[in-house]
């Protein structure tokens, strides 16, 4: 016969055994569900999926850049108020790196830490892709500038009495990126010779550690040449700035991304220039008012498409395909931006603007 006092420590140990399998059981599912860690976190605080052009998800920033802002300001009075509780939250994680420093422009160097545009300008010109450019005899002038912009994969060599030979700043995507470090001197001393050059759309943690380790290899070779990748934050903070600009010209662009051509004019923004000037870029109403145009969309490939098909503007559709090419929500929003700013254009002019060229 069992006693009464064995059964109840036979029950004590099975109650206790339970309870830390149930204790095992909710602490694997807490690793294996990390995000749940946390509880209920606040709402500008909270982590976001986004879908980049291959539709991979990725962890995105906040769409709101106006509620980032100001959780940036109230977690300033906090930290000045209560930095015991900062400190706690800091401790457990409640901020990470999802809010990066107000200062951040949104650049990040090979080392992956954010960087600053080194370069200062004042003189600035930007060289578009269209086939208008060929024949204007504007290389001298334009080597003349402070700082020379060009798009994707725009080349000089073969070109430079029309688009001239100086290149500052390259600004492409991640795909033609990849296709061009299949032959890396090229941005050394070939066609797409660059001094600074950046990088956008990087949609996973792989490409992003791609992206680093074979640009490490040609700066030990090459150190002149500065690589930065633009992260989400820049990618937002261009999304917004375009936005803004489009919306002082009348257009709004609920849907739209930016493509090589606002990336370049962010850059353009955050290097300083002052005074700027645009060749090869046709302005967003260029097909309303030539419905067959022969120009090619890039002037150094006869095969690429032409700016206008029956009154069908090329860049309405540049997204999916090639992103190098200016878009025409970019054209729309650039619109909105040359209207506040020195800026002038040629090869075609912009007939929208006040400015008389």
């Amino acid at each position: 016969m069992i006693s009464k006092h064995s059964l109840k420590i036979r029950l004590c140990v099975m109650l206790l055994f339970l309870g830390f399998v149930i204790h095992i059981i909710l602490g694997l599912y807490t690793i294996i569900q990390p995000e749940r860690r946390l509880r209920v976190k606040p709402r500008q605080v909270a982590v976001i999926e986004a879908r980049g052009r291959t539709y991979h998800r990725h962890v995105g920033q906040v769409v709101d850049m106006k509620l980032r802002n100001e959780y940036v300001k109230r977690r300033q009075v906090v930290e000045s108020f209560h930095p015991h509780l900062m400190a706690r939250r800091e401790i457990f994680g409640y901020h990470g790196h999802q809010y990066p420093n107000s200062k951040h422009m949104g650049y990040r160097g090979i080392s992956g830490e954010p960087e600053i545009v080194s370069s200062t300008c004042q003189n600035c010109v930007l060289i578009g892709t269209s086939e208008t450019v060929i024949g204007s005899n504007r290389g001298a002038r334009i080597d003349e500038a402070d700082c020379v912009f060009r798009l994707g994969l725009s080349p000089v060599t073969s070109f430079t009495h029309d688009v001239g030979s100086k290149t500052t700043f390259r600004i492409l995507d991640a795909k033609n990126f990849q296709e061009i470090m299949k032959k890396p001197q090229k941005f050394v001393h070939g066609a797409l010779a660059s001094r600074h050059v950046f990088v956008f759309d990087l949609p996973n943690e792989a490409e992003m550690f791609s992206f680093s380790r074979s640009v490490k290899k040609l700066t030990k070779q090459h150190p002149p040449i500065l690589f930065y990748r633009i992260d989400r934050h820049g990618e937002q903070r261009s999304l917004v700035s375009m936005r803004e600009a489009a919306a002082q010209a009348g257009y709004r662009l609920p849907g739209a991304r930016p493509s090589t051509l606002w990336f370049t004019i962010q850059v353009m923004m955050d290097a300083g220039c002052s005074n700027s000037t645009i060749y090869g870029v046709p302005d967003p109403k260029f097909c309303k008012r030539t419905t067959d145009s022969y120009f090619r969309s890039r002037y150094w490939d006869v095969y690429s498409p032409t700016l206008c098909n029956n009154g069908n503007d090329a860049g309405s559709t540049t997204r999916g395909t090639d992103p190098s090419l200016p878009s025409l929500a970019d054209r729309r929003a650039l619109l909105g931006w040359m209207k506040s700013r020195n800026f002038t254009a040629f090869d075609p002019p912009w007939p929208q603007l006040s400015i008389h060229f």
